[in-house]
């Protein structure tokens, strides 16, 4: 009746009153899936303690972990393969992007329905005080849960006005018990604005081999050497989000065969030296 009740009529035909249809959403929970490349690099260490959470005696303290680190550096990259992992291993895994605030109420409230929010808690209990909702919902879940809270750049879309993440009265919570944990990826590493009960992990540049060998997974070997990607990695910078692009636009140029166009990473080096980025990407902005 609610359902009903909260659409428009409008005249159908012959006068005759139809409902509007709802429009198509996009809200989604699942993880995003890897592209053609799907090996990690450098990042084994850290994938493998976090997936080891929900082992027979973790430490209930340690539950809600925060990888952070500047833009393009794969924060992104090393959640999705924790959430990928745990979920082969029957974890139920839940993704909300906080870019917006738009984003974070929408996955929210998505996940609180999932989870079995009644109509009462969507309505006038998650009008009073929502985070309550969704915490009663995930502390009730018997199964074993990950939420994943990516791109968490602004952590005060996550609190209450004028209070940090560490008062524990927003989105992000401490996890008192052994069955479910929180991962969040955001450029802020301040202990401040987390808290002491998160865990929070730097995510640094990769070393070069490991940076090389992102090239040669993207690009191919026809791009060239270990040594001529190792030179790139540095020309670029060691950004795993360059590398990505870099490696991904070789591998067009050495697919399609275009002309004019570097199809070797020494091509693309000395493109970058002698053009500057306009040479390898159409829009530098």
């Amino acid at each position: 009746i609610q359902y009903v009740q909260g659409r428009s009529a409008v005249q159908g035909p012959a006068g005759m009153r139809t409902l509007d249809r709802p429009e198509p959403g996009m809200g989604s929970l699942a993880t995003p899936e890897p592209g053609v490349v799907e090996q990690v690099r450098g990042r084994d260490c850290l994938i493998t303690e976090l997936c080891r959470i929900y082992g027979r005696w973790p430490r209930t303290a340690d539950r809600v972990h925060v990888l952070h680190g500047i833009g393009g550096v794969g924060k992104t990259t090393a959640a999705a393969e924790i959430a990928r992992r745990l979920r082969r291993r029957g974890v139920a895994v839940w993704w909300i992007s906080a870019a917006s605030q738009t984003d974070i109420e929408a996955g929210m409230r998505l996940l609180a329905r999932r989870l079995g929010a009644s109509a009462l808690e969507l309505d006038f209990q998650w009008s009073e005080n929502a985070p309550d909702v969704l915490w009663r919902r995930l502390d009730a879940h018997r199964g074993r849960w990950l939420l994943v809270i990516d791109n968490a750049d602004d952590p005060h879309l996550l609190a209450p006005a004028g209070e940090a993440v560490a008062a524990q009265r927003g989105w992000i919570r401490r996890v008192g018990h052994r069955r479910g944990a929180v991962v969040v990826t955001s450029r802020i590493g301040d202990p401040v604005v987390w808290g002491h009960w998160c865990v929070q992990h730097r995510l640094s540049m990769m070393s070069s081999a490991d940076a090389a060998q992102v090239l040669l997974d993207h690009a191919g070997s026809h791009a060239g050497s270990t040594a001529d990607a190792a030179s790139l990695v540095e020309r670029l910078g060691g950004l795993p989000l360059a590398l990505g692009l870099a490696g991904r636009y070789l591998a067009d140029t050495g697919r399609l065969g275009l002309p004019g166009h570097p199809t070797t990473f020494a091509d693309y080096h000395a493109s970058l030296d002698r053009d500057g980025v306009a040479a390898v990407f159409n829009d530098p902005g």
